[in-house]
């Protein structure tokens, strides 16, 4: 019974986003923290502060936020955005995304994707910023490209990202 409630609630429960305060670093710094778990990922030393300064930046940016998607109370999604300088490839504003992380186990139920997209949408208006930006995994046929084209966005021009540590090589 327990788990037909999950799947109920998943599809059909009421998902409520909210801009995080800074009492409330702990909740942001824990879903990043789970983002770069998943993908193998650990602060090397040093940076679990240099996570909570940058996090603590964002909550307390005039125009910069972390939105958290909560179920039935519980936090399960989260999108990092900010207002920045216009674009290379234009000349608007630009409201970037910077992190977007949905619960393994809410990832199935486009309510929770669909609600931080939304919540993003909402910030590019509140801080006049025309242009989205957001940058998403390879999967182009995956759940948050076809949410982020319902609401839509269009796939802009076709880059890849690639990191040079120079500590390591």
């Amino acid at each position: 019974m327990r788990k037909l409630a999950m799947i109920l609630s998943r599809f059909f429960g009421g998902v409520e986003v909210r801009r995080l305060g800074s009492e409330e670093l702990g909740t942001a710094l824990d879903m990043v923290v789970a983002f770069l778990s998943e993908r193998g990922r650990s602060l090397r030393p040093r940076g679990a502060d240099r996570l909570a300064s940058w996090v603590r930046e964002i909550i307390t940016g005039e125009r910069s936020a972390a939105l958290v998607a909560y179920r039935d109370g519980s936090p399960v999604g989260q999108v990092v955005c900010g207002a920045g300088p216009p674009d290379p490839w234009d000349d608007r504003a630009t409201l970037g995304v910077w992190f977007l992380w949905v619960e393994p186990e809410h990832r199935g139920s486009p309510k929770v994707l669909a609600s931080l997209l939304r919540g993003v949408r909402q910030a590019a208006v509140d801080w006049e910023t025309p242009l989205v930006r957001i940058t998403l995994d390879a999967d182009q046929e995956g759940l948050a490209t076809r949410y982020a084209r319902t609401l839509g966005f269009t796939p802009a021009e076709s880059y890849h990202s690639f990191s040079l540590d120079l500590e390591e090589s």
